[in-house]
């Protein structure tokens, strides 16, 4: 080999960073439990499989999707991910469309149940050629943990690798199963004793909304948390609302802190419009969700995350007396799917809205000041309707004629410029601020991971947790809030809780009650305020 020739005397050594300078990776084990449920299977899933696909450094050492699902025979796991997939419209998401051409009625039979889905499968499959399911498919099947007892459990999250690193536990599930899941995780923790005391790993739950259906259960949940973060060293649990990580929204409080023109719009709003309708139904495996839940229940936290971000750090009074739904609706194919459900132990009567509209009046004020302002707030919350409108307004008073409504666009994770005129940033107006920004659940993993990898050699909650992430104490707050507000919507309905016989509705519908809903149907016009023009 050649030698170098020697540096001629006018070379200078020039600086390169060393390895060790560049961002550490930061493995985390990730487990989502309710993998094939309704939340994760169209939305979950996906932007699980796109994080991993797509960040880096690497920071999920191992992924675990757990559910209740037998997972004996990968037949039958298969015809359980099909019959999912079918009834929540996923179909072309998890399987190649090779595959769905050659399976009856191109995508199956409604009606058929699982064995008979299994045999259509096998019938098919060596016709269709490999693999049958797409990319996300295989990710879903190849991670799939079943979990359905303690025995299951204990074997999925067995000692050894339950304390060798951090963890993220997503709970996206219905109310009723947070606890036994969170104590089943604790107790896993608890049985790797007598190594428990001296692992320093951390362990972040992540619960779904609604953290529960009532403020009973609600607060006894968060009891029984904060006992358990006292008990395990490096617990921590947070709820989550998946609207909060999203980029329109998350943007909000920046907006208001740094934007001169969008904070003077705040200071000055009137109203505020949170229209959230889809044009989906309530598919058959979440009839018995939403029955005790109730529309009310799975949609005011989300549509109270935009008051909470538009408002933070001001005092904000809700006037009870001045609250009223001003209508309430079921679609035709719940009702009837919920009335062959049976009652529950307390023969509680089920929760039927799918579809409601309701007015209420803020207070709002500068925490150190007694002069206080109105804002009148609608909300409407609806399934199976004809379009689909996931969009926040912000109307300020009409004599501040230079300042224009703001409209935000939750769906398109963008601020649409007004039509009335224009006064905001490019950068703001323009949809293609958005692009390359992590949203949603991509966001909450990143931001769990970051929080962890943070707070690693710091002090328990020396930083504080992402802005889409709630203590127990928080979430009971919001329970509150909504039981209070629904408490008033029944008082000021001559004390008849008003969905409790909601108007029954087709599907494809624009609305229920055209001149009552008009300050939501037409929230910019002027007469907006609630009459005619």
């Amino acid at each position: 080999m050649t030698p170098s020739p020697p540096a001629p005397d006018d070379s200078f050594s020039l600086f390169v960073r060393e390895p060790s300078g560049e961002r550490p990776e930061y493995p985390v084990k990730f487990a989502l439990f309710g993998a094939f449920g309704d939340l994760a299977l169209s939305r979950i899933n996906k932007e699980l499989y796109e994080y991993i696909s797509t960040i880096h450094p690497k920071s999920l050492l191992e992924v675990y999707l757990c559910d209740i699902i037998p997972d004996s025979s990968e037949a039958r796991l298969l015809a359980e991910l099909y019959s999912r997939c079918r009834d929540y419209r996923q179909l072309d998401t998890y399987f190649t469309r090779e595959f769905l051409n050659l399976m009856p009625m191109q995508g199956g039979d409604e009606n058929q149940n699982v064995l008979e889905v299994e045999k259509a499968i096998a019938a098919v499959e060596g016709e269709a050629g490999e693999p049958i399911l797409t990319p996300l498919g295989q990710f879903i099947i190849a991670n799939y943990q079943v979990t359905a007892s303690e025995q299951d459990f204990t074997s999925v999250f067995s000692t050894p690798q339950i304390i060798d690193t951090d963890w993220i536990f997503y709970l996206a599930l219905p109310p009723s199963a947070y606890s036994t899941i969170c104590s089943r995780i604790q107790g896993r923790f608890k049985d790797a004793t007598p190594h428990f005391e001296t692992s320093d790993t951390r362990k972040l739950i992540l619960i779904e909304k609604p953290f529960q259906t009532s403020l009973k259960k609600a607060r006894e949940l968060a009891e029984a948390l904060e006992v358990m973060e006292e008990e395990s060293p490096g617990f921590q649990f947070y709820s989550v609302d998946h609207y909060a990580a999203k980029w329109t929204l998350s943007r909000l409080p920046a907006m208001v802190r740094e934007l001169q023109t969008f904070r003077d719009i705040v200071s000055n709003t009137e109203r505020v419009v949170i229209d959230l309708v889809e044009t989906k139904d309530i598919p058959e495996f979440r009839t018995s969700y939403m029955a005790s839940t109730g529309l009310f229940n799975d949609m005011m936290p989300h549509a109270l995350v935009a008051l909470q971000f538009l408002f933070a750090g001001k005092k904000v009074m809700v006037r009870g007396n001045r609250s009223e739904c001003l209508v309430a609706g079921t679609h035709e194919g719940f009702v009837s799917a919920a009335g062959n459900l049976p009652l529950d132990l307390d023969d509680n009567p089920h929760n039927l809205e799918t579809y409601f509209s309701l007015r209420i009046e803020l207070c709002v004020s500068e925490q150190d000041q007694e002069a206080t302002r109105t804002v009148t707030v609608y909300i409407r919350c609806a399934k199976a309707l004809r379009m689909e409108n996931k969009k926040v307004h912000i109307i300020p008073h009409r004599e501040e004629d230079d300042l224009p409504f703001f409209t935000i666009d939750i769906a398109r994770e963008d601020f649409p410029e007004p039509t009335i005129e224009s006064g905001y940033p490019e950068s703001l107006t323009d949809g293609d601020v958005s692009k390359g920004e992590l949203r949603g659940y991509s966001k909450i993993i990143f931001d769990a991971v970051s929080f962890l990898r943070r707070n690693k050699s710091l002090k328990k909650d020396a930083l504080p947790p992402p802005l889409e992430f709630l203590t127990p104490r928080q979430s009971v707050e919001i329970i509150g809030n909504m039981m209070e507000i629904r408490k008033y919507l029944q008082k000021n309905n001559a004390g008849q809780d008003p969905f409790q016989n909601p108007r029954t509705y087709p599907s494809g519908i624009p609305c229920l009650d055209e001149e009552t809903e008009f300050p939501i149907l037409s929230p910019i016009s002027p007469g907006g305020q609630g009459t005619t023009p």
